[in-house]
């Protein structure tokens, strides 16, 4: 059963902002961090500090441990899935005006099957003139 909690003004600011890096929803980043705070705590090793920093490039991924690593490339594979409300836009400006069309890639990672990604592509213009709006 879902329940309501409060939680401080500062506390949703962050939550959002992790939310928003890795995709998630709101509820899904909380739920996210409890059970990595549960796993911390009761694993002693693990750093999730440095798979964020990772994340954000102010850490090299060469830099980080077996599991680290791993933990990083679903994450970022998830990140790369998700398109942002500005490269949603940009690619429907882009169909709009005629230019491009959607490309699927495959990609899968150690903790997710293959899944299907669309790309927009520059359509090949085979030698014509192109006349820019």
């Amino acid at each position: 059963m879902a329940q309501s909690v409060k939680l401080a003004d500062v506390i949703m600011a962050l939550v959002r902002r992790e939310a928003d890096l890795h995709s998630r929803s709101v509820a899904g980043q909380i739920t996210h961090w409890l059970k990595i705070g549960w796993a911390i705590e009761h694993s002693g090793h693990f750093n999730y500090a440095r798979i964020t920093a990772a994340l954000e490039g102010r850490l090299d991924t060469s830099q980080l441990q077996e599991d680290e690593e791993s933990a990083w490339l679903d994450a970022f594979t998830e990140k790369m899935a998700q398109p942002s409300e500005a490269e949603e836009a940009f690619f429907a400006r882009r169909q709009a005006l005629g230019r491009g069309g959607a490309v699927s890639i495959p990609v899968a990672t150690s903790s997710m099957p293959v899944r299907t990604i669309l790309l927009e592509a520059q359509p090949r213009l085979a030698g014509r003139a192109v006349r820019r709006r």
